[in-house]
């Protein structure tokens, strides 16, 4: 039951997005011009394809990979093609096809070590490769991947970090390796507390409290998920608080079951009490009707069903078998037909009740139906067997076809000797021919060689000239747009404040004192605007911290900012105008963070490893719909003073739980 309460949390992680996904998919397809062949078109069809993966519809996520692929080896784009071999390897992940995914992605693995790939999008990698092995129950090797993936964020990228910990730890305690699971698990937790929201520090709790609820100590398992209720509630993560309360429910009926004293010994956050048997079953009968409570208004029947079992165990344990036998009817009426293993611990619940109500001839007939689907998971596990058996039985058939064709071989190898033998003596009068036919071929493979370099070498100078073409257009598209923004500003603030001060002082009705507050405020007004105006010329800004210090001291005066830095005592790898551009770039996201978020906390991650640079800025505010940003808001004048930088915008936001702003720059 637990493995079916995983996958549902799981479903309920990425169902928010399912609403938005066919505005966005629009926006997205509107976007696209067939006739331009770019960086960015290849982008969008990724774009699109990853929303029809979200939606399973992967026939269609197909057709843009595929359109991806073609743009990106036009335009020779490896990251496009690096991404089209990622994508299909996911959506024959989810397709279940795991032999053919593991293949794409060994696939690409090699592709991008001949390539030379950055080390990020290679931990990226390693972290998909461990999940196909994970889904094959090859836990061995999704250790051994997921360690990669380790090794390449433990040092650039915390967050990452966290959640490569995470699957190492959900790895080991699937494969009974419990002390390494709680090992991963509070490493995973040590830095989200750190480095991510409430929402992943409440769910890395919940998968942690797994653990210990395998290894029965009830207690411990109960302390973790009270502790991941307090972060969940902090987010209002509905989906997440009802499988902590329908767990708890399940630990305090497991403690009430072992209990061998008329009282056991509880813990809180609070204070310390002796709970009877009775009380504890209380306490699970109170968590699971909390937990249908929100199924029910989620509409999620599946789980209802769930928790329905729950419920019925406390009621047999409190010696209620009429009302146990209400909720077990309706349990088993919801797994039947899907869900063995839970139908039987249904049947199993009913034949107790009905045995505790001394109506026998029913409860034998609800043992019979326990044999029966016994029975029937029995034969699908000899048919399982059978089919390893008869595969183990091929594989040796093919091992000695094998050997028999190696054999074959290589006695027509020893013959082709014998024969190459006798005509050695020919081939040595032939040598001086072929040495001139050899030599001949390699003056024209030279020739040829010279001739395609030479003109890969006119070609990478005009695209060269093309992208500096498109940075300085961008450059001046910026300088525009930063010259209406300050005139709005002068208009709106400066100018207005004026045009009522004249009026004032023509009617003689301001005193003194009021004209100098005035004069004062209007000063404030043009200082702010002459220092967002002013580019950064200091050297001093070239360190990180004094960098980022400047732009929060100016922008970010009414919010508690956390800023991380790896390594530390960091220089900037900018010219002087790019500097500039970085400087705008992160000006512009905090002043929308001041004027449209309401958060009052900010914080702000800075890595770089050799010349890859990530900076993640995260508040906790009121967020926006993802879909619905308009250029107005400034998002494109930001990408376009990324370009020159060869940097990429990444935007994770949704209504009521803040936002995530990634900036990925490859400082070539």
């Amino acid at each position: 039951m637990r493995r079916c309460l995983l996958l549902f949390f799981y479903l309920l992680l990425f169902s928010p997005f399912a609403y938005t996904q066919n505005s966005t998919i629009d926006s997205l397809k509107a976007s696209i011009h067939p006739n331009l062949i770019d960086s960015s078109q290849a982008e969008l069809h990724n774009d699109i394809a990853y929303e029809y993966v979200n939606l399973s519809l992967y026939e269609k996520a197909k057709e843009h990979y595929q359109q991806m692929l073609s743009i990106s080896k036009a335009i020779h784009y490896k990251k496009g093609i690096w991404a089209y071999w990622s994508g299909m390897g996911t959506i024959l992940l989810n397709e279940n096809k795991l032999d053919e995914a593991l293949k794409s992605y060994l696939e690409l693995e090699q592709q991008m070590l001949e390539d030379h790939a950055d080390s990020s999008s290679l931990g990226v990698l390693y972290a998909s490769i461990a999940n196909v092995y994970d889904a094959q129950s090859s836990y061995n090797n999704a250790v051994e991947y997921n360690t990669k993936a380790l090794s390449i964020f433990k040092t650039s990228n915390k967050p990452y970090e966290a959640i490569i910990l995470g699957n190492l730890g959900s790895i080991y305690f699937k494969n009974g390796d419990y002390d390494n699971a709680i090992k991963s698990h509070k490493q995973s937790l040590a830095i989200k507390k750190k480095h991510s929201s409430n929402y992943s520090i409440g769910t890395g709790l919940f998968n942690y409290a797994q653990v210990y609820d395998r290894i029965k100590d009830y207690q411990k398992t109960i302390d973790i998920l009270q502790e991941s209720i307090s972060y969940l509630e902090q987010c209002n993560d509905q989906a997440g608080l009802a499988l902590c309360y329908t767990s708890l429910g399940l630990c305090y009926v497991s403690l009430s079951d072992s209990s061998s004293k008329d009282s056991i010994l509880m813990s809180d956050s609070e204070n310390e009490q002796l709970l009877s048997e009775k009380e504890l079953l209380d306490k699970a009968y109170e968590y699971e009707l909390k937990a249908i409570s929100i199924f029910e208004a989620m509409g999620e029947n599946f789980q209802i069903g769930h928790a329905y079992n729950g419920i019925g165990t406390v009621l047999i344990n409190q010696k209620k078998p009429k009302q146990a036998i209400t909720y077990y009817t309706l349990s088993y009426d919801k797994f039947k037909d899907t869900k063995l293993e839970t139908a039987i611990s249904a049947a199993e619940g009913l034949a107790e009740g009905y045995k505790d109500l001394k109506q026998y001839t029913l409860a034998y007939k609800w043992l019979a139906e326990m044999t029966r689907l016994q029975s029937i998971i029995d034969q699908q596990t000899n048919d399982i067997e059978l089919g390893r058996q008869q595969a183990n039985i091929i594989y040796r058939q093919e091992k000695e076809i094998a050997d028999l064709k190696h054999q074959q071989e290589l006695s027509k190898t020893q013959l082709s000797f014998i024969q190459q033998k006798s005509e050695l003596q020919t081939q040595r009068d032939n040598r001086n021919k072929w040495l001139f036919i050899l030599g001949v071929l390699f003056f024209f493979s030279f020739a040829i060689f010279y001739f395609i370099r030479k003109n890969l070498k006119t070609k990478n100078t005009l695209l060269e000239v093309e992208k500096q073409q498109t940075a300085l257009l961008s450059a001046i598209e910026g300088e525009e747009k930063e010259r209406e923004r300050i005139a709005l500003e002068l208009h709106d603030g400066v100018a207005s404040a004026l045009t009522g001060l004249r009026l004032k002082i023509a009617t003689n009705e301001m005193e003194t004192s009021e004209l100098e507050q005035h004069l004062t405020v209007i000063n404030s007004e043009i200082r702010t605007i002459s220092h967002q105006l002013a580019p950064p010329q200091t050297k001093e800004l070239y360190k990180v911290e004094s960098f980022f210090e400047r732009l929060i001291s100016a922008a970010l005066t009414n919010q508690k900012v956390t800023l991380t830095c790896y390594p530390e005592d960091d220089i900037l790898p900018f010219e002087s105008q790019e500097l500039t551009n970085l400087y705008r770039v992160i000006q512009e996201i905090f002043q929308n963070i001041t004027k449209h978020s309401q958060a009052n906390e900010v914080n702000i991650s800075y890595s770089r490893e050799l010349n890859e640079i990530t900076i993640i800025i995260e508040d906790n505010g009121i967020g926006f719909d993802n879909s619905s940003v308009k250029k107005g808001i400034g998002f494109e004048n930001i990408k376009k003073r990324l370009l020159p930088l060869n940097g990429l915008l990444n935007i994770d936001a949704a209504l009521g739980r803040g936002t995530c702003i990634i900036i990925q720059i490859n400082k070539i």
